[in-house]
């Protein structure tokens, strides 16, 4: 079992690893094999970081927004972030009381406010959208809701002004009716290979006896990526553009309409 986090610490600190795991019940086995199944004291395989969410040197002015658990990717860039930098936290959280890092996120200096649902102070958008200059890049990841709000919103800025982190795969939101089954030949192999509907295709390689090697199975990480040579793909990563699209695809999460061909 393969997991990434986002790191608690700034870059810096390469003696020790700090990230928090919410238990979920619901998830993929992740943070319950974590909450549950070590024990203080047991080792564990970790990998050198990669490259996540960063900061934006060229920025004047920046803006983070967290929600929930999305704190931990927020706090790795306060980390990193220069004591004179101009920026501000907004933390979305359910209830200020049980909302985690809360004081963390005060000792940068940096402003934070607090939206909290409980008491019906949620964060406006489109009102934060508008209040942000040209020169701001703004930083967020949350839950789906909040992400996709926060997308639309700034839809027509630079790209390279939006920067987020998601912990669940994107959805292609143009489908319904569920997903239909496609099939993969893989080039090479000579072999074809069905996707059922309710499996992903990544899965469906491996019960085929094709490795295809992964770590987040869930778009973001692209340690899955393959290479495709024909096929109508629906991609549903967080990581490629769309040049990247035109040949490439995250089988973890991305399915095809019809027939495939893929590369290994």
């Amino acid at each position: 079992m393969t997991r990434e986090y986002s790191l608690l610490g700034g870059a810096e600190q390469t003696n020790q690893y700090r990230v928090a795991i919410k238990r979920e019940a619901e998830g993929r086995g992740g943070s319950i094999a974590f909450h549950d199944a070590l024990d203080i004291g047991e080792e564990v395989a970790v990998s050198a970081p990669v490259a996540g969410m960063t900061l934006d040197d060229t920025a004047e002015h920046h803006v983070f927004v967290a929600g929930g658990i999305g704190i931990t990717a927020i706090i790795g860039l306060l980390n990193g972030l220069a004591s004179a930098s101009s920026a501000e936290v907004h933390y979305c959280v359910r209830s200020a009381e049980s909302a985690p890092y809360l004081d963390d996120l005060r000792g940068f200096g940096a402003p934070v406010h607090v939206h909290d649902s409980s008491v019906g102070t949620r964060l406006d958008v489109g009102e934060l959208i508008e209040t942000c200059s040209p020169t701001t890049t703004l930083y967020f990841c949350g839950p789906p809701g909040l992400m996709s709000d926060i997308s639309t919103a700034t839809s027509s800025w630079p790209a390279a002004r939006v920067r987020s982190e998601t912990f669940t795969p994107a959805q292609d939101l143009a489908a319904e009716g569920g997903d239909e089954p496609f099939e993969v030949y893989v080039n090479g192999v000579g072999k074809t290979i069905q996707v059922c509907a309710e499996e992903t295709m990544l899965s469906a390689l491996r019960r085929s006896g094709v490795h295809v090697d992964s770590s987040c199975e869930a778009g973001q990480c692209g340690t899955c990526v393959l290479e495709y040579t024909e096929g109508d793909v629906l991609h549903r990563d967080s990581i490629l553009d769309d040049d990247e699209r035109t040949e490439m695809l995250t089988p973890c999460v991305s399915r095809a309409r019809g027939r495939m061909a893929i590369d290994l």
